[in-house]
């Protein structure tokens, strides 16, 4: 099950629906995971390569990426590096059409989060970014229970 809502937006404290950029040149692949994922309340953004895509990960802040191994301006490894650098940085999952045990060994060793093989099943889609948005999440929670727990300067435990 992919939850909906990643907590309350700072500003209204109204809840905000979890996001998910598909990052997928081909049309077949957006169309399809679009499909799975539309139906379950997350906000779904499309970009058709990389260059789109870096400005709707800083516009829209999505916790889970699913991009294409190869795009047409990069690949899952730029993505995956640039992406890495911000505070709050998404989960990336691969789409891939070649079952190769070393992409998946690839995607794990820089920080990418899983791998998924086409043709692309609904069950193991909605595991994986339900996975992924969970990691996110608890990531994000660790993050901020430091900070708030983090002694003042001057102050000792």
């Amino acid at each position: 099950m992919i939850p909906v809502s990643v907590g309350n937006h700072p500003g209204t404290g109204q809840s905000e629906a979890a996001a998910v950029l598909l990052l997928c040149a081909h049309a077949t692949n957006r169309r399809h995971l679009r499909k799975i994922l539309d139906a379950r309340g997350l906000k779904i953004y499309d970009a058709l390569g990389w260059a789109e895509g870096a400005a709707a990960v800083a516009r829209y802040r999505p916790q889970v990426i699913i991009c294409e191994a190869i795009l047409p301006d990069a690949d899952w490894k730029d993505v995956l590096f640039q992406t890495a650098l911000l505070r709050d940085a998404p989960k990336l999952i691969v789409i891939s059409s070649y079952v190769d045990d070393s992409l998946g060994s690839e995607v794990l060793h820089f920080g990418g989060y899983d791998v998924l093989l086409k043709p692309l099943v609904e069950d193991e889609v909605v595991r994986v970014v339900g996975l992924a948005w969970q990691n996110w999440t608890n990531e994000r929670d660790r993050r901020r229970e430091a900070v708030w727990s983090a002694p003042e300067k001057g102050e000792t435990k």
